[in-house]
């Protein structure tokens, strides 16, 4: 492995960041961009160019396949893998969801059941009463999704994350217009 010998022992953050910027690299595994937000400090000088969670995940599965992990690394491995695997599929539901908590606001997301995803919501609220008020199924739910929250952006419809104060019979339509072939199952 090729060392590069920073310019001193001691450099303060600034001075990292701009010697970290000098030598723009992409992560070896993933090709995100490093940055210093992305990217451990003592890697620059051995210029091992992986990101945090490229080295991270790399780390862990050692762990686990030579049987050196604590029981919660080994159920942060099993996790990580089990959300590689959800996220690998792209159909899914684009989704309403209310509660009366909230009155007037609704959830426009996605989730591969919509159904499935109400009942996670439910173990956040004692009185268990969030609601799917309408749902539809997309080949690909992100982008139907991300279609559905820029409409609603150009709208200039209020917002808080992914809850938007909205009609129901509005959030109806604007899934229900979401029609393009390339994102709508027939």
């Amino acid at each position: 492995m090729k060392l590069i010998k920073l310019k001193e022992p001691h450099m303060t953050n600034e001075e990292l960041k701009v010697e970290i910027e000098s030598r723009s690299k992409n992560c070896n595994t993933c090709s995100v961009k490093l940055t210093p937000d992305n990217w451990y400090p003592s890697f620059v000088a051995k210029c091992h160019y992986s990101c945090t969670t490229c080295y991270d995940k790399r780390r862990i599965k050692n762990m686990v396949e030579s049987n050196t992990a604590s029981p919660f690394i080994v159920a942060k491995y099993i996790g990580g893998k089990a959300l590689e695997e959800y996220n690998s599929v792209k159909s899914g539901h684009v989704y309403a969801i209310s509660n009366p908590a909230w009155k007037g606001w609704l959830k426009i997301g996605m989730a591969v059941d919509a159904k499935e995803r109400c009942r996670h919501f439910q173990t956040g609220s004692p009185m268990r009463d969030y609601k799917v008020e309408y749902f539809k199924y997309f080949i690909d739910r992100r982008e139907a999704e991300r279609m559905a929250h820029d409409s609603l952006k150009l709208d200039n419809i209020e917002r808080q994350g992914e809850w938007f104060k909205i009609k129901l019979k509005e959030a109806k339509a604007l899934i229900l217009k979401l029609q393009d072939e390339q994102y709508e199952a027939a």
